[in-house]
Parts: structure tokens; C-alpha cells; sequence
């Protein structure tokens, strides 16, 4: 059964855990990271693993980490006297240095959030409630490791720590606000008091819970979703909902668990780089915090276990699997809240189909965030085989099309960027020309970029970006992306991170990867440009319509020239036509179109005859 908030504290202590190969693979993946960390700080208490990192954050999550495979009776560690030791070594720490207003510290000086010498910030509740947190689920785990004199002095200090979070509400939409609800809600079950569980509800429906996009289920930081933090805003949404019982959010954390979905592939590779507000990427970390909830709702949407075996996946190679982390760590929460589930045969068109993610048949699977303008705006797809998106506004310059993935195939394209975002390190997919770039600028347009989506059989998406149209035609196996409209040089770039998608194999009119069916197939030949694990395959054209179609062995493209195309897939036969004329008639101008311009394409499809 899930987490019940009515005695979520007995279930937490009690560590009740069903035995079924994914709690046994959770259990290894968990005693495997704390075996490597007993091996690296050798004789020494494993405290000093954390100690070391000089950081406040660290030093108490390793605390509720460590209680927990000493409470854990499923554990090769439990009932260990190493990890006791050094749980206690961090709570005398703690109480050592914590000041007499209530905000925790311990030993050395690194840490973004440690507390100063100055009076606190006001969202200094934030960092306090990542230290907070840990220690309390480690009094949870190992109460009857202390005395009662102990157990009273530290809840005493702790009790004032929850006092200085609570009188300092954060009024943001982000992953701050919505961490000091859940240590909030946390902190009013495990103090028994009602004005905490009180005043996490109170304020949370205040502002943090605008970090749900009711439309499309996004989880926001900020002004658009993030590829780190929407994760970390995710698995304190989950703390809040089973410590504060609010159960007017289920419905909206299954959403965002479906908008997950979209975003990634089906290995769970995240596609949505172009439009993260702060963190480009950190695949495996954020479909980590998604993880508990994934368990926790199966019951309601049972793909959602198919889904969590595909992105284990993902995890066992990041490494991230078992790792401490958000809520002393995301794999302890999946282990209690896993329950056996058989997913269904068939995948629901929720999760198979953009047809079915549609908001409004006008905008097609629109996902976007608007203040006096599109902060950002992107087009997740999935159909049949191929999943991909299309940003058309966003913060990084990695917009237009990234990546491209087929069936469970690794991706055949994917960016290159760092942490911390560097504009100069990233390695992007785009059209360049004399004052124009893709990847960097975005649609056209003002306040309305200039986009269309064409809801058809075959849907397609139209993005202008200066003179350039770029058209988008979504078969179930083949995303074809036509450009047109430049009268001079440009180029088109491709990239491939080697170290995610493997290394491509270059031939006649493709490229592809050796035993996988997902290619890039092209008419021009490119020139190769290698930099780290950034591989860059550059076409250059005079003038005029370009084409390319990631596919796979079965497309053929029968003629192309300009405003029309025809090609074929395994599915059927396209016919494409397309038209540059603006809406005035006048050739030169180049304006921005309505939006509802959808007879600018026509896809129409002709079955393949056998």
C-alpha cells in the first residue's frame, strides 16, 4: 500500500518493505554505494566521507543515509556499529555548532547555504530545511540507538531549527518554496504540532503551488521547467503530498509525472534542453526524484511500471541508482512506496501518441509559459517509433531540434552541454546563416512567435526564424525536416554526443549506427567536426530548400524541390507541400504570419501497397 499521511511516521520507522525484484534490485543498487563508501574512508568512521566534503548539506544527509541501513533489516549493513558510531559523531557535530537562533551548522566552512556571521537572508529557511530534513528521518530510524536524555536534547535543538524554518515562508515558484512546505509538514507529524502542518498547507496553496502548469503538467523553476530542478521540485512536492495528507495535489502529480514522460525517451533522455530555465541536463539525477512517485501512483496509472523498468536502465548507468540525495535519498522512498503492479500490455495513448497530449487541436502539443511573452515554447512528440521536440523559445541556445530518438535505441542526435552552463562549451543541432542561428535565437516574433502546428493524419510544425522557414512532418517513424526560404549561403549542422548516442558510422546519403535502426538520412555530404565527445556532421548550401530525415532503413525520398517533397517510410507514402508566400503576396515580406496559418502545409499520405 502507498505511504499512509495519517501514521507516515510508523511506516517510515517500521521499513516495511514487499519482496519482489525491484525492491531487491533497489536494496543492491543502495547497499552497493554505501559498501563504496565504508571502502573509501577505510578504517575510519564513514563520517568522514561526509565531514570531508565540508558541507553542511552533505554532512547531514550522510546522517539520515547512514540510519537508514542501520534500521534497514534488508540491508547487509543493518544493526552495523560503524554506522551508529558515526550517525552520532554528526548529531554531536551538529548540536555543537548550531547557533542559538536555531540554524543548524557543523564543522569547516564550504557550503552555498551555511549559515553567516550576518543575519539570516530571508530565504535562509531554504538551506536550513535541507539540514533539517536527514536528521530527522535518522532520529526516525535510530530512536532506540540514543538515550532519552539524548533523544530529548537533540529534538530540543532540532525543535528550533523547525521554528526558524516556519517563521520564514518563501515566496517563490520554485524548488525552495516547495521544500520548506514539505519540512514544514515534516516537521508538524514529527513534533506533533498542528501549526506546522497548518502553516505548510496554508502557504503552499499561497505560491509554491504555481510550480504546477495546470495545462500541460510541467513543474516549473522559475519562468519554464529545468532539466535538474524540476526534479528536485518534483520529490518535495512528493514529501509535502505524503507528509501533509494534501490530497487536492494527486491529481496534479500524476500530470507531471505524464509531462515527465513526454519530455524524456524512452530510456529516459531528456529532449527539452532548449527551454530549462537553469540546468541543461542531469538526466538520471532528475528521473531519480521522479522515482517514488512513479512507484507510489502505479496503482492508478499501471504503465507507470513499465515505465520505471525502462528508466532503471538510465539510472544503473548515470550511476544514480541508490545514491544519497533529495530526502536522504529517492530509492529509499521508491523501496516503500513500490507495490506489484502488472503494467498493462499495450501502451496508453497518453504516453504513445502526440495526437492525445493535445491541449487545443490550434497549438497541438504546446507546452509553454507565458508573461507579457513566451519565456519558452516547446513541442514535445512522440508517434509510433520516434521521440523528439522542437523549442522554439527558450533560455539556452539549444533551441530547435536536438534530439532524436527511435523505439529504445540510444538517441541518433543529442547535444553537448555542461554544468554549469557555459555558452561557449555547448555543441548544438541548427541552421547558421549571415546573422542567423537557430539554436541561439529562437522563432520570430515579438510577444507571438511565429509558429504553427498543423493538426492532420500527419501532423507538422511550421517555425520561422528571420527569412528561414523550418517545416516539421511527424510520421510514426520518420520526423522529415524541410528549410527554405534563404536566399544566400547557410549551413546546417547536426551534432551527436558520442559519450550518449555511441559513435556513427558516415556512408553514402546516412548516418547511422551499427545493429540500430534509427539514422540521419541526407542528399548532401557533410563535413565532420570533432571536439571532445562533440561530433559535428556540417552541411553547406548555396541557397534555397534542404532536407533531412531522421528515420530509419525504411525511408526513401522520391523527389524534392522547392514547396514540395514526396517520401516514403514503411507506413505509407508522403506527400508534402509547403508555401513560403506571406499572407500580404508581397515576396519580400517576411513579417510575422497568424498562427493559423496551417494551410501554409499539406502532408497527405497514401497507403504502401504490399
Amino acid at each position: 500500500m502507498p505511504l499512509d499521511s495519517d501514521r507516515i511516521l510508523e511506516d517510515i520507522a517500521a521499513l516495511k518493505i514487499a519482496d519482489t525484484p525491484r525492491t531487491r534490485r533497489y536494496l543492491a543498487a543502495l547497499d552497493a554505494k554505501m559498501e563504496r563508501i565504508l571502502d573509501r574512508v577505510g578504517d575510519a568512521l564513514p563520517s568522514k566521507f561526509y565531514f570531508d566534503s565540508d558541507d553542511p548539506r552533505n554532512i547531514t544527509e550522510g546522517a539520515g543515509y547512514m540510519a537508514f541501513f542501520h534500521a534497514c533489516p534488508l540491508s547487509r549493513f543493518h544493526r552495523s556499529a560503524r554506522l551508529r558510531d558515526a550517525v552520532r559523531e554528526i548529531f554531536d557535530d551538529v548540536l555543537h555548532h548550531q547557533s542559538p537562533d536555531g540554524q543548524i551548522n557543523t564543522r569547516g566552512s564550504g557550503g552555498v547555504e551555511r549559515p553567516g556571521a550576518f543575519p539570516p537572508h530571508p530565504y535562509s529557511s531554504h538551506g536550513q530545511s535541507w539540514y533539517l530534513e536527514p536528521l530527522l528521518f535518522a532520529l526516525l530510524w535510530m530512536r532506540a540507538e540514543f538515550t532519552d536524555a539524548d533523544r530529548a536534547r537533540i529534538e530540543r535543538a532540532l525543535y528550533r531549527t523547525a521554528d526558524f524554518i516556519c517563521a520564514r515562508p518563501i515566496y517563490q515558484v520554485n524548488n525552495r518554496a516547495v521544500i520548506q512546505c514539505a519540512i514544514n509538514a515534516f516537521c508538524g507529524r514529527y513534533f506533533g504540532e498542528e501549526r506546522f502542518l497548518k502553516e505548510a498547507r496554508r502557504h503552499f496553496h499561497h505560491m509554491p503551488v504555481q510550480v504546477f502548469d495546470p495545462v500541460s503538467g510541467q513543474i516549473l523553476e522559475g519562468s519554464g521547467p529545468d532539466g535538474n530542478y524540476s526534479g528536485t521540485t518534483y520529490e518535495y512536492l512528493y514529501l509535502y503530498r505524503i507528509m501533509s495528507g494534501d490530497v487536492s495535489i494527486d491529481r496534479a502529480m500524476i500530470a507531471a509525472l505524464k509531462w515527465l514522460t513526454r519530455v524524456v525517451d524512452r530510456n529516459g533522455w531528456q529532449t527539452f534542453c532548449g527551454v530549462t530555465t537553469r540546468n541543461v541536463f542531469d538526466p538520471g539525477n532528475m528521473i531519480y526524484d521522479f522515482l517514488p512517485a512513479f512507484e507510489r501512483y502505479s496503482t492508478q496509472e499501471p504503465h507507470f511500471q513499465t515505465l520505471v523498468d525502462d528508466y532503471l536502465v538510465l539510472l544503473e548507468r548515470t550511476g544514480d541508482l541508490g545514491a544519497s540525495g533529495h530526502s536522504v535519498s529517492p530509492a529509499i522512498w521508491a523501496l516503500l512506496e513500490h507495490q506489484p503492479v502488472s503494467a498493462p500490455a499495450r501502451a496508453p495513448d497518453w504516453y504513445a501518441d502526440v495526437r492525445a497530449w493535445y491541449h487545443r487541436a490550434a497549438t497541438g502539443p504546446e507546452h509553454f509559459y507565458y508573461n507579457e511573452g513566451y519565456d519558452h515554447l516547446y513541442f514535445p512528440v512522440r508517434r509510433g517509433r520516434v521521440t523528439t521536440c522542437v523549442a522554439a523559445r527558450g533560455r539556452p541556445a539549444l533551441k530547435d531540434l536536438q534530439c532524436w530518438s527511435y523505439l529504445k535505441e540510444p538517441p541518433v542526435i543529442y547535444p553537448v552541454a555542461d554544468y554549469p552552463y557555459d555558452h561557449d562549451l555547448v555543441h548544438a543541432s541548427k541552421v547558421v546563416a549571415e546573422g542567423l542561428d537557430t539554436a541561439i535565437q529562437g522563432a520570430s516574433g515579438l510577444q507571438n512567435p511565429d509558429f504553427c502546428w498543423v493538426d492532420a493524419e500527419t501532423p507538422g510544425l511550421i517555425l520561422r526564424f528571420g527569412r528561414l522557414w523550418r517545416f516539421y512532418i511527424f510520421t510514426p517513424r520518420t520526423t522529415l525536416v524541410l528549410s527554405d526560404g534563404l536566399a544566400g549561403p547557410y549551413h546546417v549542422e547536426w551534432v551527436v554526443d558520442t559519450s550518449i548516442c555511441g559513435t556513427p558510422e558516415l556512408a553514402e546519403g546516412v548516418l547511422r549506427y551499427p545493429g540500430r535502426q534509427g539514422r540521419l538520412k541526407f542528399a548532401a555530404a557533410p563535413e565532420l567536426r570533432r571536439e571532445g565527445r562533440a561530433a559535428t556532421y556540417r552541411f553547406s548550401f548555396d541557397s534555397g530548400p534542404s532536407w533531412f530525415a531522421l528515420t530509419d532503413e525504411s525511408f526513401v525520398l522520391h523527389s524534392a524541390a522547392p514547396g514540395h517533397a514526396v517520401f516514403s517510410d514503411q507506413d505509407g507514402v508522403y506527400d508534402v507541400a509547403y508555401d513560403l508566400t506571406p499572407a500580404s503576396l508581397d515576396p519580400h515580406d517576411y513579417r510575422p504570419f497568424p498562427n493559423r496559418s496551417r494551410d501554409r502545409l499539406r502532408v497527405t499520405r497514401a497507403l504502401v501497397r504490399a
